[in-house]
């Protein structure tokens, strides 16, 4: 058997011609000592742990030894044994908050109104100062609450270590461009998001306002959506945008973006209605992910994106919609470690655990594919006896007797499929991993592809794939 390059990412449909590859539900992983140096690893699944309400889920954060959760109207505190307390309502019922912490409190703020929780008491903003920004986005640095004031270039700031305290002379504005600032987010520096720019500040000390420009550290690139900037690692993530028309995920690098998104998908994203985009940084065992999510994308259930931080892969998350004969986007709204958990909150005011030995969401089937690159023998007719897929599905008992991987080929490149085949992924009769799972007799064909998957309760991890 001949090994080809089955192992990758996802690329979008619309470079067919250039690439079919897509992987869902399934994570590069690097293995520098395994033969490939690259593995399929199934995404986890996620349980139920408590609930918040009716939901949906518009923000979480720790604090001390809670988690504050905003759920429709309602703020809940959660204790480290998940028990879940309403401490009181805010103004609206949907759409997602923004929410930091200074140490000694939370402040929470939804474009309409903010509120502070000491661990005692929830509080309504009311110092009028605060109240006429009508700020929808908060952070912290340096003692101080920031927060914008929604369609200008303003920024105020908290008196310290109190967020319902606000003085009228401690604001500023961006000075770079006049560009509408999207969200103000700390990263060692205090960052100005606007539509178009992005400007970082430092604590200068001085007084009223201790913020000040630094202008040696002008992007030309703004914020496309607020919800989508989230800290991994050592730096930020967003989807970003300029004043030329791009779009594209960058990270901060210095006093520069980076890009880390592909071509391909930038050229898909730009298409979308991106401006309610929402991204989670999640570590989980290991692994650093950026997840970005298009609520209404496409064909209107939405799309999900996943770049692997250690690998510069990009995949796909989602749920299948047979309607439309495609993924939707993946169900968590945000993402939260607590409790020693990696926690996702829903849109039925569920708080649910990640975990990799579940294989569904929430009891909802998840579907893991591969589509290979095109594997061709320079236009001409390459015969293909058997088609093996090295993998492992596990030790655990399956909850189905025979699960099943399924397989569908296309001799043109992808552009029309054979029928669809089936192969048990069960070594024998006790169900244990299998490393070999093959499909024969597949004969002739000039640009060949192989798409398989999983829908059975059963783990599911790919190692290569093999042509004979």
């Amino acid at each position: 058997m001949i090994e080809f390059p089955f192992i990758g990412g996802t690329y979008p449909e619309d470079d067919l011609t250039y690439s079919p590859q897509r992987t869902v539900n399934l994570v590069p992983e690097a293995d520098p000592n395994y033969k490939s140096q690259k593995v399929l690893g199934g995404f986890p699944g996620y349980t139920r742990v408590t609930r918040c309400g009716n939901g949906p889920i518009r923000g979480a954060l720790p604090f001390g030894d809670e988690l504050i959760v905003v759920s429709g109207n309602t703020i809940y505190k959660v204790s480290t044994g998940f028990a879940a307390t309403p401490i009181g309502t805010i103004g609206t019922s949907s759409g997602r908050v923004s929410m930091d912490e200074n140490g000694v409190q939370v402040m929470i703020v939804d474009g309409q109104d903010g509120w502070i929780w000491n661990g005692v008491t929830l509080t309504k903003i009311i110092d009028e100062t605060f109240t006429a920004t009508g700020a929808d986005s908060v952070t912290h640095m340096d003692s101080f609450f920031v927060v914008n004031q929604p369609g200008t270039g303003t920024i105020w700031a908290s008196d310290s270590f109190d967020g319902t305290s606000w003085n009228a002379l401690r604001t500023a504005n961006a000075e770079f461009k006049s560009d509408p600032i999207v969200l103000v987010k700390a990263d060692r520096e205090l960052y100005l998001g606007g539509t178009f720019t992005t400007q970082a500040y430092y604590n200068s000390g001085a007084s009223p306002m201790p913020f000040e420009a630094i202008r040696s550290s002008r992007l030309v690139y703004g914020v496309a959506a607020k919800d989508s900037w989230v800290l991994i690692g050592n730096t930020s993530y967003f989807l970003a945008q300029d004043a030329n028309g791009g779009v594209f995920v960058g990270r901060l690098n210095g006093s520069s973006v980076e890009r880390v998104s592909t071509r391909a998908w930038e050229r898909v994203w730009a298409g979308y209605d991106y401006s309610d985009a929402y991204a989670m940084g999640i570590h989980y065992r290991g692994q650093e992910w950026y997840v970005l999510t298009f609520p209404e994308s496409d064909h209107g259930f939405g799309r999900t994106f996943l770049y692997v931080v250690s690998t510069g892969d990009w995949v796909e998350l989602g749920v299948y919609k047979p309607s439309v004969g495609d993924f939707g986007k993946w169900p968590a709204l945000v993402h939260a470690y607590f409790g020693g958990k990696n926690l996702v909150g829903v849109g039925d005011g569920w708080l649910c655990e990640l975990d990799h030995t579940v294989h569904t969401f929430d009891g909802n089937t998840m579907i893991s594919l591969r589509r290979s690159p095109v594997l061709h023998d320079k236009r001409e007719k390459l015969s293909i006896r058997n088609f093996t897929v090295d993998m492992e599905t596990g030790n655990e008992t399956p909850s189905v007797p025979d699960p099943q991987m399924i397989m569908r080929h296309s001799k043109d490149g992808g552009h029309t499929w054979k029928n669809t085949r089936y192969a048990s992924t069960s070594n024998d009769a006790t169900n244990k991993r299998k490393h070999e799972v093959s499909f024969r007799q597949l004969g002739q064909g000039r640009d060949w592809v192989f798409e398989v998957s999983i829908s059975d309760d059963v783990s599911r991890k790919f190692m290569g794939g093999y042509v004979s």
